[in-house]
Order: structure tokens, then sequence, then C-alpha cells
């Protein structure tokens, strides 16, 4: 019975811990803007300008299956409240591959690792989402990882 108990307790908690971890969604604003880039991540920076939010967003280190490459954003102008990422494949789930960038000397930057395709897929898609006091601006980027 004390197991059962523990087992349940133990569920409780975590999931607590994850709504008080959770963003709340009523302060998240709606996408104002929505940016489809065509530049090429891999092989140099890209300058973005979302509906007057401009930004360059870079990879440091070359994206390839469980290597960590950095992600930076030099936001020009207002900077925003976050920045988050978020690394798909279209038609495939590849579980959780969501960051939230940190403000370290005047770049926004993290730390990611891509998984690997069990069916061979080098071909990614990047999600950066701007979060402003007012909206969301959207830039969608697609990759190509490194063998």
């Amino acid at each position: 019975m004390k197991i059962v108990v523990t087992i349940v307790l133990m569920f409780l908690l975590s999931y607590l811990v994850g709504m008080w971890l959770s963003p709340d969604k009523s302060k998240v604003a709606a996408p104002e803007s929505i940016y489809m880039s065509n530049c090429d991540l891999t092989a140099a920076s890209c300058h973005v300008n979302v509906n007057d939010q401009v930004f360059v967003i870079s990879l440091v280190g070359d994206p390839s299956p469980l290597e960590a490459f950095f992600v930076n954003v030099l936001v020009e102008g207002n900077q925003p409240l976050s920045i988050d990422i978020e690394f798909t494949m279209d038609g495939m789930d590849m579980g959780f591959n969501k960051y939230q960038l940190k403000f370290i000397d005047n770049v926004w930057k993290v730390k990611s690792i891509l998984p690997i395709c069990t069916l061979g897929s080098k071909d990614w898609n990047l999600i950066v989402r701007l979060n402003l006091k007012e909206s969301e601006k959207i830039a969608y980027f697609k990759l190509k990882q490194k063998p």
C-alpha cells in the first residue's frame, strides 16, 4: 500500500511542478507576424526583418546528430521579453526540441543538440519566436544538418 501511495504522490508532485514551471498561456501574445526565410543558416548568418522587428540569427558550430552547437540571435532595437526556438521535421515527431535563449552580453544564446532521425532525414525546420510585450514575431528557417 505504501508503494502505491508513494507512486501516486510522485505523479501528483511531478504534475504540479510541471504546471508551475510551464509558461502562463494567458500572458503569451498571439503571433502578429510570421516570416518564412530562404536563408541558409548553415552557410552564414541570416538578417531578418519581421514586421519592423530586426534580428540576426547565426549558428555557431555545425548542426549534426548528437553534437552540441549554439544558436545566437542579435536583436536590433527593442529587446523581446524572451526568445524561444524549436527544431521540427516535416511529417515527423522528433520529440521535444524546444529551447529558451538566454540574454548574455547583448546577444540571445542557447546551446542545442539535434537528435538522430531513425529514417535518415537531415532536413530540419527552425522556428524562432520573439516574445514581445504586445505581440509575438515568428520566423521559419529550413536547414540541413551535417552528416
